[in-house]
């Protein structure tokens, strides 16, 4: 069994968004030093102060809606869910560069088309309504309104970029939501077989340290770093070859890498 993109089962919501605060905002200001690093950007020479600029004034003043049956005004979380979206699918990076210079200029569109595909399946069904389903009902102790508020403002104290949103991402459609009556908690196997996890250090939904966590709950496991950007090695990074000759001498021989291995 191999298992990429981990998540920490054991870890509570507010847990969860701490520690991926850090990763998403580490994966943001890679993308925005690659392209500043670059004459042609086009974000200008200080990417993040045009980002930090463009989040100020939507949090004042939402950007009109972007009309053709759309309706709903253009706000900073449209901006933050695009800039998550950008940094977990590499390829949506200069989608979202364009989008932001038009966001500078008064134009929402492109970023609410960026978030709306990051909530939304390939098939066109929503995503998030499964993701709180699943999330709400597998876990006790939500954090009511006022301190998933307290744990955003201290997030975003640290990290301003993104660490606010982290709180809206990993437990926003909870805090309403009863605890789950059968939650998934104190996970120990005991009778699995050997299991292969893999984690990447630039993933900024499932940050490395669940798959450390995760591997660390299985009696038998190894847990393989690859180092990257995206989220997951299979989704972001699947031709490396160091990878992908651990996880087939995985599967087709039973052999775990081992421990501590990482595939640069």
């Amino acid at each position: 069994m191999v298992l990429d993109g981990a998540v920490d089962m054991d870890a509570a919501l507010a847990t969860q968004a701490a520690e991926q605060a850090p990763a998403a905002e580490r994966s943001l200001v890679h993308l925005f030093a690659m392209c500043s690093a670059s004459p042609a950007c086009p974000l200008g020479p200080d990417p993040t102060g045009l980002y930090t600029r463009v989040s100020a004034a939507m949090t004042a003043h939402p950007l009109p809606a972007p009309g053709h049956g759309d309706d709903v005004a253009v706000t900073v979380g449209d901006l933050d869910t695009a800039a998550l979206f950008a940094v977990t699918v590499p390829g949506a990076t200069s989608s979202f560069e364009s989008a932001l210079v038009a966001a500078s200029h008064g134009d929402g569109s492109g970023l609410r088309g960026l978030a709306l595909g990051f909530v939304t399946d390939l098939d066109g069904s929503p995503l998030v309504d499964a993701q709180w389903a699943i999330t709400c009902n597998d876990t006790v102790d939500h954090p009511g309104p006022t301190a998933a508020g307290t744990q955003a403002l201290r997030l975003a104290d640290r990290w301003p970029l993104l660490g606010a949103y982290a709180v809206t991402y990993n437990l926003g459609g909870c805090v309403s939501w009863p605890d789950g009556r059968q939650p998934v908690s104190d996970i120990r196997p005991t009778r699995s077989p050997p299991v292969l996890v893999i984690g990447n250090t630039g993933d900024p939904n499932t940050p490395l340290i669940g798959a450390r966590h995760l591997a660390a709950l299985f009696p038998r496991a190894s847990q393989l770093t690859w180092v990257g950007w995206g989220h997951t090695w299979l989704l972001s990074g699947s031709t490396d070859p160091c990878v992908r000759a651990d996880v087939s001498h995985y599967l087709l021989g039973g052999v775990l890498p081992a421990p501590g291995s990482v595939c640069t």
